[in-house]
Order: structure tokens, then C-alpha cells, then sequence
């Protein structure tokens, strides 16, 4: 067998608490089989030849996250990293990417691509939790048909939606660290419209010094729909942060007495304004063949201040993203076959204007711009009522330009494939296969720069093959388990060279390896959810021949222990283990693993229809870890070392909400 293959799809939610806490209980085989949208269209999951998760509205009410990247860390396989410990910096890593996790996870909000085209990857906070509908992961190569960049590792989507009924809710809560959360949320629906508006404020000091942020959200959702299958969907959301950013903390300055709550870098702070539109009309030529057309246009402004042991730099870059993407999806059903096709093509403009003041080099001006567009066309193929085969095929380019620079452009092209198969067994289960393509082209800062105005034109960009083997089994109507195996080989892999001190393509592959295997018993009173991974990821020839990726644990688990009681009261546990890994940036391996750790949480929580209130422990055991670890440089000795970004100790919110 080439390689080790993934089986996948992994539960309909893995570590968080899958009912709601409301007194009625949906069929718990309901809630497992859930409609996702990992082909662009609605689709059964057991259709799928993917590992695919879903979070549901229900199971996002009922958990302690407070936001979206805490809510993710339950899920099967997906390591979280807190860098800043206010909620403002994340890394969400799938299949073990590690430091570039953020450039090899594609997030969508309704489809919208929301990864920037520079380093500052994924802003977790932009979309708050109260306006989340469901989360859908589909983990593997599979998406890079689909949608392109960035989806080697998986493909996380974030849909947002009103509701089919007239409401009108209000939360406030409070907590450790001068923690205040308020939300407000309106809106009504009918079988043909319907529109829900949000607004929140957040405001932290966070557990570190100068690790506080204030942040305020504001969303709109709209949806039209005509008898005949006409349809247009129109969503906004504007979101306003002011961070502190403490930093890592040197080995060397905790061995001298400095405390883990301390920060030093004092002054580093970042303010983000961010806002967008997103627009979707479709109509029903006729029965079964649909014409689409999704636009987008996001505004993100940035300005920043930070530190480090040779100088300083404070920036201010807006960046404007326009994504236009027109298409065709049919469905036919004839002779004992069903097809289900999508094809379209997409385009994306993104134009980064920096002003950049460096203790180093001065202030400077650039104005930085990538265009790509892609075309791809995806068929699914049901052969009988169980077994569907599944194939799609992806071209895809992006032109750059970098002013000033030498040169002052560059060009890339790539191309990408899927193909496998799904059978539904007797009972609820299925088993599928599948092999991907998928690349990733490298963002504006990896290419220019920034100090000798130039572009590295010997930049590749990075290839990957992923390869899933899955299996669920259907236990009984309320338990089931899931296996995945998967392997993922990557040629030109880029990432920051520590000793060159530049971005780069690995000089040697790179293969992940890895198991994943969950089991969920979930019935009207009782939740019970058990999920472990094992990653490994290696280095194949070139200078870091036989080293281990750094920054992604070998080793992943969470579980989830729900219980209800009579009056709309509910009780859950969950926890999260994160074995041993790298340091960010030890690609020698040399300055051994950061320590692994289990966190335990707890929610309590009663709702009697009109009124909720909840209590929520995290860290219950108060448990010493560092989610994130990194290589820092000394600037007293000029040399590098071991550098943490300490955790929060055990902590608390308490919080209720009125509905009307």
C-alpha cells in the first residue's frame, strides 16, 4: 500500500454538548445525519468520501466556548492554540500542519473565503458565536476542487442564518478577568423571507498584562425565496477590536523570577477594523438546473505596534477583498441513477496597501496585490441507493505584483483533482474512500521582502495529495462510532526558515500520517462523546531530513459528558488533552517538546423558554500548561531559545439571557 489512507467523517460533533438546553430533545439519529454543504450544495453526509463534522446551533448554545476557535476545539483531530489569551489570535490546526496551520485551513463564513491573502490568516473573532447557525468540517484535500488556495489541511465553514419564526433575544455575562459580554439579537422568518440582526460588545483584561481587548460585533441576515426556486441570500457584518499583545515569554526570563502572567512586550498592541458584504442570488431555469452568482467585498484596516529583541515596527495596512463567483449546479434523477453537478468559476481580487515605520529601515510605503481565478466542475454520481462515486477537476492561477520591487510581479498556476467513492451499509453506516489534490500559493508577505523591497521569484507553490479511507458504524439509534486513517504528501512545502532567516519551500517532503476515531451516545437525557487522534508528521530528505513537524502534538483527545435533569436543567463535562510537540519553528528538533496537558471544563445551566442562565468553569483542575511554545530571540546573549505564551489558570463566566 503506497501510504497510510484516511478513513474519515468523524461524528456529528465531536467534544462539544449535542443537545440543547431547552426542554425538548430532537432524534438523536437526526441530529448524526446531517445535511452539509461540503460540495457547495446540500448534501446527506454518509454522500460524503471526506471526514465531515457539523456543529450544530443546538450544540453551540450548550457549550462553555466563548468563542468559535474554543468551540472547534473539541472536534476530532483539531489542535487550538490561544496565542494571545484574549481571543484575538488563534491557530487551528487540521491534520497537523502545525505553524502553517492558518494558510493550510480554508475558512468560510456562507462560503465566503475569509482568509487574507497576506500572514495575518483568519480573524476568529469576526464572526461571533450568536450569529452562528452550524460549523461544517470537512477535513483532507477535498476542498481545494471546490474553492481553491489554502485547503490542504481542510475546509472549515461557518454559516450564519436567521430563524423560520419571529424572535427577539438579549444575553448579558461576566467573569474572570473584568470579563463583560453583551448581546442582543432580532429578526423574524416566514416560508419565504426571513432577516436576523445581532450586536455584541466584549470586554476582557485578560489572564496576561496588556493582554486585554474590547470588541464590538454587528450582523445582518436576509433571505428571499420564490415558490418556483428562486432564491438570494444577502448577509453583513461589521466587527471593531482594540488588543493588547503580551507575547512570549523567554525560557530564561521565567527561570529569573518573571511570573507567567506578566508580559514583555508592554506597549505591542493591535486595532482591527473589519467589515463585509455578501450577496447570492440563484435561480431555477428549470426544475433540477440552478444559475448562481456569489459576490463579496470585505474591508479590513489594521493598525499595530510590536516589539522584539533587535527593534520595533508599527504598521497600518488596509487590505480589499472582491470575490465574484458565477456557476451551475444540476441535479438529475432517471434509469436508477441520481448525478448531482457543479461547475462555476471563481474570481478574487485582494489589494494590501502598507505603511510601515521601523526602527530598522525607516518608514516606507508598498502596495501589494494578488488576482486569481480558477474554474472547476464537480459530479457526483449515485449508481444504485448506496454506492455514489464521486469525481472533480480544478485550474486555477494568481498573478502578484509588489510595489516597489524587483522584480515587481510574479505568476503561478496549478491545477487539482478528486475523485472516490461512497456505499451506505444496512442500518445507518457507510464506509467511502477517496484521493485529493490540493495546493497552496504563497500569501504577499511570504513573497515580498519587506526590508530589501524585492521579491523571491524562486518561491514555489506547495502541492499536496491526501489520501481517506472511512468508516462509520451505526451502533444502534442513539451510539455510533467513526475511524478515520488518512495520509497527506507535500512536495514544496513553504514555511519560515529559521536558519535563513526567510520563507522557503522545504527542500525535502513532508508525509502526515494519522488515526482518528471517535464514539458519541447521545439520547434524550444522557450525552456521552470519546474522540482521540494520533498525527504523525515527518520531514523526508533535504536539510531537516527525519525531523518531526514542530508545533503539532502527536497526540489529541476531548471528550464530552452531557446529563439532563427535570425543569430545563442540564450538567456537562468536557475536557481537552494535547500531547507533546515542537516548539513553533524547531525544524531540527533540537530543543525538545513542549510539555503536554488536559484541561477540564464544566456547565451548568437551567432554561425555562423564556429565560436561561448558566455557569461555566474552565480549567477546573487549574491546571499549569502553555497551549503555544515557540522558538524567541535574546537579545542579551543573541541567541535563541525556548519562548511560552502562558494559559489561563481555572476561570469563570456566569451569564443569562431573555427571550421575547
Amino acid at each position: 500500500m503506497k501510504s497510510l489512507i484516511a478513513f474519515v467523517s468523524l461524528l456529528s460533533i465531536s467534544g462539544t454538548f449535542a443537545y440543547s438546553a431547552s426542554p425538548q430533545s430532537e432524534d438523536p439519529m437526526t441530529l448524526r445525519e446531517v445535511v452539509v454543504s461540503a460540495t457547495r450544495y446540500a448534501e446527506t453526509e454518509s454522500s460524503i468520501p471526506a471526514f465531515v463534522s457539523v456543529i450544530t446551533q443546538k450544540d453551540i448554545e450548550a457549550s462553555p466556548a466563548k468563542n468559535i476557535a474554543d468551540l472547534l476545539r473539541g472536534s476530532t483531530g483539531v489542535q487550538v492554540s490561544d496565542i494571545t489569551g484574549n481571543g484575538k489570535s488563534y491557530t487551528v490546526d487540521l491534520r497537523g500542519f502545525g505553524e502553517t496551520a492558518g494558510l493550510n485551513t480554508l475558512v468560510l463564513v456562507d462560503g465566503r473565503r475569509v482568509n487574507q491573502a497576506d500572514l495575518s490568516g483568519t480573524d476568529w473573532t469576526q464572526i461571533p458565536l450568536d450569529r452562528v447557525k452550524r460549523i461544517e468540517i470537512t477535513r483532507g484535500g477535498r476542498g481545494s476542487v471546490l474553492y481553491g488556495d489554502n485547503a490542504a489541511g481542510g475546509v472549515i465553514n461557518i454559516i450564519t442564518t436567521g430563524r423560520n419564526k419571529f424572535f427577539a433575544d438579549i444575553t448579558a455575562s461576566t467573569g474572570s478577568y473584568n470579563t463583560k459580554t453583551a448581546k442582543a439579537s432580532i429578526g423574524n422568518g416566514s416560508e419565504g423571507f426571513n432577516y436576523n440582526f445581532s450586536g455584541s460588545t466584549l470586554e476582557t483584561s485578560g489572564y496576561r498584562d496588556n493582554s486585554g481587548m474590547k470588541s464590538e460585533d454587528f450582523g445582518l441576515n436576509v433571505d428571499f425565496a420564490t415558490p418556483v426556486g428562486n432564491f438570494i441570500s444577502m448577509s453583513a457584518g461589521y466587527h471593531k477590536d482594540k488588543a493588547g499583545l503580551p507575547g512570549a515569554i523567554l525560557e530564561s526570563k521565567l527561570a529569573a523570577g518573571m511570573a507567567k502572567t506578566e508580559s514583555p512586550n508592554p506597549d505591542d498592541y493591535a486595532d482591527t477594523t473589519d467589515y463585509y458584504f455578501k450577496a447570492k442570488p440563484e435561480v431555477a431555469v428549470i426544475p433540477g438546473l440552478n444559475v448562481y452568482t456569489d459576490f463579496s467585498f470585505r474591508k479590513r484596516k489594521s493598525l499595530f505596534y510590536s516589539s522584539w529583541g533587535a527593534g520595533t515596527f508599527a504598521g497600518d495596512t488596509v487590505i480589499d477583498t472582491l470575490q465574484f463567483s458565477p456557476g451551475i449546479s444540476h441535479t438529475y434523477s432517471g434509469g436508477g441513477l441520481t448525478n448531482k453537478i457543479i461547475g462555476g468559476i471563481d474570481f478574487q481580487n485582494s489589494k494590501e496597501a502598507i505603511v510601515n515605520d521601523s526602527s530598522l529601515s525607516g518608514k516606507s510605503i508598498y502596495s501589494l496585490e494578488k488576482d486569481s481565478s480558477g474554474t472547476f466542475l464537480h459530479d457526483e454520481l449515485g449508481i444504485t441507493d448506496s454506492f455514489s462515486i464521486s469525481a472533480g477537476a480544478r485550474n486555477d492561477k494568481a498573478n502578484y505584483s509588489f510595489d516597489p520591487s524587483t522584480p515587481g510581479k510574479a505568476e503561478m498556476s496549478e491545477k487539482s483533482k478528486t475523485y472516490g467513492f461512497s456505499y451506505k451499509l444496512p442500518g445507518g453506516s457507510y464506509v467511502y474512500s477517496s484521493v485529493s489534490e490540493s495546493f497552496r500559493y504563497p500569501v504577499l508577505d511570504e513573497f515580498f521582502n519587506f526590508f530589501s523591497n524585492t521579491v523571491d521569484d524562486t518561491l514555489k507553490a506547495q502541492r499536496s495529495k491526501n489520501y481517506e479511507l472511512g468508516f462509520k458504524e451505526q451502533i444502534s439509534q442513539t451510539s455510533s462510532s467513526k475511524l478515520n486513517l488518512f495520509s497527506i504528501e507535500t512536495d514544496n512545502e513553504i514555511f519560515y526558515n529559521p536558519v535563513t532567516w526567510a520563507n522557503s519551500n522545504m527542500d525535502g517532503k513532508t508525509k502526515r500520517e494519522g488515526v482518528e476515531f471517535s464514539y458519541t451516545y447521545d439520547d434524550s437525557m444522557v450525552l456521552f462523546n470519546f474522540n482521540w487522534s494520533y498525527t504523525k508528521g515527518v520531514i523526508e530528505g533535504g536539510s531537516f531530513d527525519g525531523s518531526t513537524i514542530p508545533g503539532s502534538a502527536n497526540q489529541k483527545g476531548a471528550y464530552t459528558i452531557g446529563m439532563r435533569f427535570g425543569e430545563g436543567f442540564l450538567l456537562s463535562f468536557n475536557g481537552n488533552y494535547m500531547g507533546e510537540r515542537y516548539f513553533v519553528s524547531d525544524f531540527a528538533n533540537t530543543y525538545g517538546k513542549a510539555d503536554s496537558y488536559t484541561v477540564h471544563n464544566m456547565r451548568f445551566a437551567q432554561d425555562t423558554g423564556v429565560v436561561s442562565a448558566y455557569i461555566d468553569v474552565n480549567n477546573i483542575a487549574d491546571a499549569d500548561y502553555s497551549e503555544y511554545g515557540v522558538l524567541g530571540f535574546n537579545p542579551e546573549t543573541f541567541g535563541t531559545e525556548k519562548a511560552f505564551f502562558a494559559s489561563p489558570g481555572r476561570n469563570y463566566m456566569v451569564g443569562v439571557s431573555a427571550r421575547f
